[in-house]
């Protein structure tokens, strides 16, 4: 999958990536998942409480730049307007933006693929019984089902930022074991990042990929072809 997204945010990105993460709770408990499961709806906050819970820095780019928001429309996740039920004397209803908990299961699985350590695990034991049990099913609902059999195996995600010229390269292993390759421009600023799974199945070797976005950009730069291995 590839996904194009702002400068900004994909240097927000990278930078956190390369910082050490804690989670947001020191008393081991997961509280933030509950009102989303109650309701199978969550606004914004509860999303980013679930984040906070789990990792630091994935909550600071959802919570003060909404950095991950160019995932969502590539996987169809969206916000819908929710509206509490009409009670019977009033005429009017009101309601606020939310996103199904389907949803916000699948929102956490493409940011824990992009190297976070954030885990949709509570949400998908909580749903995955009564998905199972349907006929049809959504785009995000199949993941749920599937979550434990793909985890940590899917293909890699690339973001990159329209009309970057890269001339050099940056690996890093993020502290979840995941493979993250950025492609720098003349400011050391990350105009391509890719991220590869845990267990993700050996493809076409990474330096290989280095190469070609490096000279397709026109540049022939170096790069460090041991960390890509």
């Amino acid at each position: 999958m590839e996904i194009d997204v702002a400068g900004g945010a994909l240097a927000r990105i990278w930078e956190q990536l390369n910082t050490n993460h804690r989670p947001g709770r020191s008393d081991g408990e997961r509280t933030a998942h509950v009102d989303i499961i109650s309701d199978g709806w969550g606004v914004s906050c509860d999303i980013q409480d679930v984040l906070w819970e789990t990792d630091d820095r994935a909550d600071m780019l959802a919570r003060h730049n909404d950095d991950f928001e160019c995932l969502l429309a590539p996987y169809n996740l969206h916000f819908e307007s929710r509206y509490r039920g009409p009670v019977s004397k009033l005429s009017e209803v009101w309601g606020h933006k939310a996103m199904r908990a389907s949803d916000i299961a699948m929102y956490i699985m493409e940011i824990e693929r992009l190297g976070f350590s954030v885990d949709a695990e509570p949400l998908v034991a909580s749903l995955r019984p009564t998905l199972i049990r349907q006929k049809f099913l959504t785009n995000s609902e199949l993941s749920v089902v599937w979550y434990k059999k793909q985890r940590h195996r899917c293909e890699p995600i690339i973001l990159r930022v329209e009309g970057g010229n890269p001339i050099s390269s940056e690996a890093i292993t993020t502290q979840s074991g995941y493979k993250a390759i950025a492609l720098l421009d003349e400011k050391r600023q990350p105009v391509v990042l890719r991220v590869e799974a845990l267990k993700a199945r050996k493809g076409f070797p990474l330096k290989y990929w280095i190469a070609g976005e490096l000279n397709r950009a026109g540049s022939h730069a170096e790069f460090d072809a041991g960390s890509t291995e």
